[in-house]
């Protein structure tokens, strides 16, 4: 079986194509894709096959209504990017209406104001992260970046 090597991050800064492949296999495909402010990746679907998104720059709600909607029922979603890649208060609508199976984030809008600073003696003040929190089905792994600082 072949595998793909490369250093992902310097392909992805490194291109200017809207669409590159660098790697096909059975179940998967390696796509680097560069979009201009605005510009949108279209319709595109890979109903067998797993996909895998990494943002290097850039906001845009990868999840959102529209997307949720095309997915196969019950899927796992794990978002380790950082950035505004989940629409929050979609998943949230799909989660309730149990569209979406299992919801993992490390990166939330507006998570500076949560996790970059110890506020583990407040109450949480962003409904949205309270509302998530509330699933059994949805782990939230917040950037505690306080804790890396020295004392």
């Amino acid at each position: 079986m072949k595998a793909f090597k490369g250093n992902i991050e310097k392909l992805t800064l490194d291109n200017d194509h809207f669409r590159k492949v660098l790697y096909t296999a059975q179940y998967l495909q390696l796509v680097l894709i560069s979009l201009e402010v605005g510009e949108d990746i279209g319709e595109e679907s890979h109903l067998n096959n797993d996909q895998f998104f990494r943002l290097e720059s850039g906001v845009g709600h990868l999840f959102n209504s529209i997307a949720f909607a095309k997915m196969k029922l019950r899927v796992m979603l794990n978002n380790t990017s950082p950035g505004a890649v989940i629409k929050p208060s979609h998943a949230v609508g799909v989660l309730k209406k149990q569209q979406l199976g299992y919801l993992g984030i490390d990166a939330q809008e507006g998570e500076e104001n949560l996790f970059f600073k110890d506020v583990s003696q407040s109450i949480i003040q962003d409904n949205l992260i309270e509302r998530l929190t509330s699933f059994n089905n949805v782990i939230i792994r917040p950037q505690q970046i306080f804790l890396l600082k020295k004392q």
